[in-house]
């Protein structure tokens, strides 16, 4: 056995936690383990610094290169940022093995390389007391997740259930979708169901055909609709993946001698 991660932070009344499983994406040279921090338990707001409202949660890209059935020679555990109620600068080795891929104004499109000898990337949420409050889901090469942000409560305003959002995250590169949004702000708020994918079989003009299909996912290209807003709405996502693909054939030389 070995120690995949440990991202937690150092304080102990505070901590980064994951309440929903990873999705794993398998490819050639490694799995990429994506996963989201968030303690859903206690989503509001609060000024003890002490609750989770304080801690920064992120979302992770993790890249694992121990698939066989042993350790590579090359293998650490994947760990970042040490306090967890803070974002401060991660550059030096000992505190982060990891990249940082949050978008800022001056680089709106930061990008993780898989092929660097970095362990993966994260993404800090944009929000004070943001959290991840579902599980994430990855299609067509994007992963879907969703987050809410409790209101700061005032003397003029009445207490909402927060600001929910739907992220699209490139599984591979930690960025958003060409020509989109990293995020989908939902109209309803509150804490929205985990996304759920799949494909319905659609008849037009006689003829059958499979139809890929996304619940919850939000809208992340900019298209638009009567569903783009909503934690429970339903869309086309968006498959940047070719549909042309190449015949491989094989045989075993002399098999029948």
């Amino acid at each position: 056995m070995t120690k995949f991660a440990a991202v937690g932070g150092s304080s102990n009344t505070t901590k980064r936690k994951f309440f929903y499983p990873p999705d794993i994406v398998a490819t050639k040279a490694f799995d990429m383990v994506l996963a989201a921090t968030g303690d859903r338990e206690h989503p509001l707001y609060s000024a003890n610094t002490s609750q989770a409202y304080s801690v920064v949660n992120r979302f992770y890209g993790f890249k694992d290169l121990n698939t066989g059935a042993s350790v590579p020679a090359t293998w650490s555990t994947s760990s970042e940022i040490i306090d967890d109620t803070s974002d401060t600068d991660t550059s030096n080795p000992a505190v982060s093995t990891m990249t940082d891929v949050t978008p800022t104004v001056s680089v709106p499109s930061p990008a993780y390389d898989p092929n660097t000898a970095n362990n993966g990337f994260y993404l800090t949420f944009a929000s004070a007391g943001e959290k991840a409050v579902n599980a994430p889901l990855t299609v067509g090469g994007f992963t879907y997740v969703g987050t809410n942000t409790p209101q700061v409560p005032t003397s003029t305003t009445c207490t909402t259930l927060g600001t929910a959002r739907g992220y699209a995250i490139n599984f591979l590169t930690g960025g958003a979708m060409p020509g989109g949004s990293l995020y989908t702000t939902f109209a309803t708020g509150g804490l929205p169901p985990s996304p759920v994918a799949g494909l319905v079989n659609v008849t037009v003009d006689g003829k059958n055909r499979l139809v890929p299909f996304c619940l919850g996912c939000g809208d992340p290209t900019g298209a638009g609709g009567p569903d783009a807003t909503s934690s429970l709405g339903g869309g086309k996502p968006k498959i940047p993946v070719p549909p042309i693909r190449k015949r491989i054939y094989w045989y075993l030389d002399k098999h029948d001698g």
